[in-house]
């Protein structure tokens, strides 16, 4: 397993990546960034379906991703980021339909436990 994905990092993980290989072939792959818009990561292909909870978050077949805002300052006048974005992406299960409802039931959760490993001032306290 390839792993970049580093919560305990002196800043934050944005632009950090995880793949998980089964027998040389890439079946998880997730990575992390500073953006508001789902328009900036190619991850699906066509209208992705909105999945309620918590955070923004998208579905297509294969991929998922959600967003919250998410301000970090590197100092008074200026922010590393103002938003944080997960995608998650997987080759199983290979249906559409499946693929769908597995990646909707993960991706409001994965992105609960990687946005608690970043200081966003909107999550202090």
């Amino acid at each position: 397993m390839e792993d970049s994905f580093d919560l305990s990092g002196p800043l934050t993980p944005l632009g950090d990546t995880c793949t998980i290989e089964v027998d040389g072939s890439q079946v998880v792959h997730s990575a992390t960034y500073a953006w508001e818009s789902f328009d900036k990561v190619s991850v699906g292909e066509g209208e992705g379906e909105a999945v309620s909870g918590e955070f923004n978050a998208m579905v297509w077949p294969g991929a998922a991703m959600a967003q919250a805002p998410c301000t970090i300052a590197v100092s008074e006048s200026h922010h590393m980021t103002e938003s944080f974005m997960v995608s998650l992406e997987m080759t199983h299960p290979a249906g559409d339909e499946e693929s769908v409802e597995v990646l909707s039931q993960l991706i409001q959760p994965y992105m609960a436990a990687a946005i608690d490993g970043v200081p966003c001032e909107e999550r202090a306290g």
